[in-house]
């Protein structure tokens, strides 16, 4: 055990973590980019449209005079109406992408790139046939007047950068063998604009192969960079690419390297103009200088990538330091910890037996120390209990005190002993844990809630048995109140602070049921509530004990009840649900209207005076109409009324149908 900090340490360097700092930086930047690019290709548009042909070229030629041989910079040519309109169709997909995760609303910017490809095929063949497209055309101006020609053909190599930029849209995220396909496309993409570049900035007038010479504008060529590189940015979470958002010392690397390669060609475009550009018949940069002053400008640009490297692999290093000090630590605990096999073969944990107070009237709960109920003042009862406070479970969970306790399993926050960082863990009780159906159904929480990677869904971070068969589960420890508790002090919500849950627990869910996971028990109490650095209060979704994972196929769903069954509380239960029917995601919408109806009302929507009449009223009856006295706006209304219908084909179908009619106006 001597070296297993480094061993630990070795092998984890290995693996690419990806950061959500970095990653949110990256989809800035690819926004900002598919903006710029819209911008300019709308100028481009505008200026065939009004006659302002000086405007289509972007980057101006400095002709001396007709002798297109003494232009400053080459290639400087017109972007054509055609790639303008292409570009644009790019820049709105690409911003799709960046602004939503909805696999619906990505169709429409997946169309979005295959029609890129159809316009950049349609360019492709004009220009190999001859053919002017003039049967096809959508937009044909006046001879000899200004406006706007589409679609007509387009030189080869900018009908295929853009024919492999409409496929990186159209494959966005699509990983095979872990390569994502629009990584390829992308890059493929920026083939030939980089080389323009490169000829414009050492000033070669003509790029020629073959008995063939490219005719790519420079504007249009930046236009595509951009645009590539606003694609790859954008899925930077996916496939090899992923090295770019790493924390690790190769992501760091890698980005500094890929920011040097970028920015080679525009220093030597920037050289070339500074030495061409005459003032008072003298270049504004003599020849020599303009090396120096490029040379520079790489030397100080390389000095900047090289200190913030530095920067960022010392932290890294620091980091692993840290980690190799508490696995040290770790070891030192366990050494002086662990039992022997013969003990490990016993319980996890002793539990302790101690008393409390009951109140035979309120049913409250007491400190043992305390006479007399302070609900009603009725004298209490003395009761024994087990608890596992003031134990160490597994002998790496020091249990410190018990947060709740339901008919299946006790909840209780923790500290691990070897890292100091607290938990919640949930025991199943002994009762539950001879029955196999409630295992599978503790252990498909787990996996349920395990398999979501969500900032509004509670984190699992481990599952297990001990080694006297309990099965056990730790989660993300959230120290906080439930929405259950909230509504008991306040009754209900004001308008504002509702719709700001409902928005995050819509968003939630819509993670959930993309992945296939319908939580079937959405309740107040399975809401927590957590406040953020910020002073905001985020609500996350717990409890996924009785989720259902249902297959693409609907065919192998992994189910856990029986049919006829009933699993759910009663007020938030669906129709179908109450009836003991098979459910799909729509369950979980009926739910989400009941709590929203109870966070403006004070109360669910559908109350019985037992438990059979509430499931029978959500079969049978409507909901209640909201009161005259709370003013809420019919658009919300309408929504939450939708939810409650009591055939799921009359609901919303996703929840982000429910979550977009709620927040129209």
């Amino acid at each position: 055990m001597e070296n297993a900090g480094e061993r630990v340490i070795s092998s984890t360097q290995s693996l690419s973590t990806v950061s959500n700092e970095i990653l949110n930086r990256y989809r800035i930047t690819s926004i900002i980019l598919a903006f710029t690019v819209l911008g300019l290709a709308i100028l481009v548009l505008f200026g065939w449209a009004s006659g302002n042909y000086g405007v289509v070229r972007l980057i101006p030629d400095f002709i001396n005079n007709t002798n297109t041989a003494d232009a400053v910079i080459p290639f400087a040519g017109q972007v054509n109406s055609t790639t303008a309109i292409c570009l644009c169709l790019t820049s709105i997909a690409l911003l799709i992408f960046n602004f939503s995760n909805n696999s619906k609303v990505r169709v429409i910017a997946r169309m979005t790139g295959t029609l890129v490809v159809f316009f950049s095929a349609l360019g492709i063949w004009g220009e190999i046939t001859g053919d002017e497209l003039f049967s096809i055309r959508l937009f044909q101006p006046e001879p000899s007047a200004p406006g706007i020609t589409f679609p007509n053909p387009v030189v080869q190599e900018e009908a295929a950068s853009l024919l492999l930029l409409g496929l990186a849209l159209l494959t966005f995220a699509w990983t095979f063998k872990r390569t994502c396909l629009s990584h390829l496309f992308s890059v493929a993409s920026l083939l030939v604009p980089l080389l323009i570049l490169f000829g414009a900035a050492t000033k070669s007038p003509h790029l020629c192969a073959m008995g063939g010479c490219f005719q790519m504008s420079i504007g249009f060529s930046i236009l595509v960079i951009f645009s590539s590189l606003g694609t790859l940015l954008a899925s930077c979470d996916t496939g090899h690419a992923a090295i770019l958002a790493s924390k690790s010392a190769g992501g760091a690397l890698s980005r500094r390297g890929a920011a040097f390669l970028l920015m080679l060609p525009f220093l030597l475009l920037l050289r070339t103009v500074l030495v061409s550009v005459k003032v008072r018949g003298y270049p504004l940069v003599e020849e020599p200088l303009s090396w120096a002053f490029f040379a520079l400008l790489a030397l100080i640009f390389t000095v900047w990538l090289i200190a913030s490297g530095a920067g960022a692999l010392e932290r890294i290093e620091t980091e692993k330091e840290e980690m190799k000090l508490q696995l040290e630590e770790s070891e030192d605990m366990m050494r002086r910890t662990l039992k022997t096999v013969s003990n490990s073969s016993s319980s996890a944990s002793q539990s302790i037996t101690r008393f409390k107070k009951i109140c035979m009237v309120c049913s409250g709960e007491f400190e043992y120390s305390i006479e007399t109920c302070p609900n009603d003042g009725n004298p209490l009862q003395k009761v024994r209990y087990d608890t596992l406070v003031g134990t160490t479970f597994l002998d790496k969970y020091e249990i410190l005190e018990e947060l709740g306790s339901g008919g299946m399993s006790t909840v209780y926050r923790v500290k691990q002993v070897f890292l100091g960082k607290e938990f919640a863990l949930k025991i199943l009780k002994d009762s539950a844990s001879g029955s196999g159906e409630s295992i599978a159904r503790f252990q498909r929480e787990a996996q349920a809630a395990g398999a979501l990677k969500h900032h509004g869904i509670i984190s699992i971070q481990d599952f297990g048995l001990t080694p006297d068969g309990q099965p056990y589960m730790t989660m993300e420890y959230i120290a906080g109140s439930s929405l259950s508790q909230l509504l008991d002090k306040k009754s209900k919500l004001d308008l504002r602070l509702a719709l700001s849950f409902m928005d995050q627990i819509c968003e939630a869910l819509m993670h959930a049921h993309e992945n296939g996971i319908v939580h079937r028990d959405l309740k107040p109490s399975n809401i927590m509530l957590v406040t953020g650095l910020d002073g905001k209060i985020n609500a996350k979704i717990v409890d996924f004990g009785i989720a259902k994972v249902v297959a693409e196929n609907n065919e192998n769903s992994l189910n856990l009840t029986k049919t006829g069954e009933l699993i759910g509380s009663p007020l938030y239960m669906s129709p179908e649900q109450c009836k003991g029917q098979k459910i799909d995601h729509r369950s979980d919408i009926y739910s989400v209207g009941c709590v929203f109806y109870e966070m403006l009302v004070g109360m669910p929507p559908i109350v019985g005076k037992q438990v059979t009449d509430t499931i029978l009223a959500h079969i049978q009856k409507p909901p209640n109409p909201f009161p005259d006295s709370i003013e809420i706006p019919s658009n919300i209304k309408n929504a939450i009324f939708k939810a409650l219908e009591k055939e799921p084909d009359s609901r919303h179908q996703t929840m982000y149908d429910f979550k977009k009619s709620i927040f129209s106006n």
